[in-house]
């Protein structure tokens, strides 16, 4: 296992951690938030998980993945997008902190957060799928000939073109409930 992808890895992940915690946080007014922490261990736990898995099986994917998602020679309309989803994202995680604890404008049940976890767990789960069977899920549309990139249609994409964006859906619904926002 190459040592210094693992210790980029970490890094990385720290650094993201923070950043979506800061986030939420802020969003929140307080660091008192049960479910915002808890949120934060199951992306560090599984995100742990699946990186060091990558770092065994496809070092190579992982050093994709950890690449910046704007890049030399990306198309113009991925780089626009890209941006747009990030801001986008983290005005979400801000409005959640702000509804579920700064305002109290949401009333989510527990068993409902406790289903958004399980949807964020089976979200990362599936994309973990995604990656065995795809050596090139790479965060930016590119053809990776560097790597000898094939077209794959083994594993979910048996079933769908887009496993990885179908596979965000419970992601996108969990993330709210477990943290109490509508």
């Amino acid at each position: 296992m190459d040592q210094s992808l693992v210790k980029r890895l970490f890094t990385q992940t720290f650094i993201w951690l923070v950043l979506q915690g800061a986030l939420v946080f802020v969003g929140a007014g307080t660091l008192a938030w049960g479910a915002a922490w808890l949120w934060l261990l199951e992306w560090a736990v599984l995100g742990a998980w699946i990186g060091l898995w990558l770092a065994r099986t496809d070092p190579g994917l992982l050093a994709e993945r950890l690449a910046p998602f704007a890049q030399r020679g990306q198309a113009h309309w991925d780089r626009i997008f890209m941006m747009a989803v990030s801001v986008c994202w983290c005005a979400w995680l801000v409005l959640m902190g702000i509804d579920a604890m700064r305002f109290h404008w949401s009333h989510v049940p527990f068993w409902l957060g406790v289903c958004g976890a399980v949807g964020i767990f089976v979200s990362l789960y599936a994309t973990r799928a995604v990656f065995a069977a795809n050596r090139y899920a790479a965060p930016v549309v590119k053809i990776q000939r560097e790597r000898g990139h094939t077209v794959t249609d083994s594993g979910p994409y048996a079933y769908v073109r887009h496993p990885m964006y179908a596979f965000a859906i419970p992601l996108l619904a969990g993330t709210p409930l477990m943290l109490g926002s509508w």
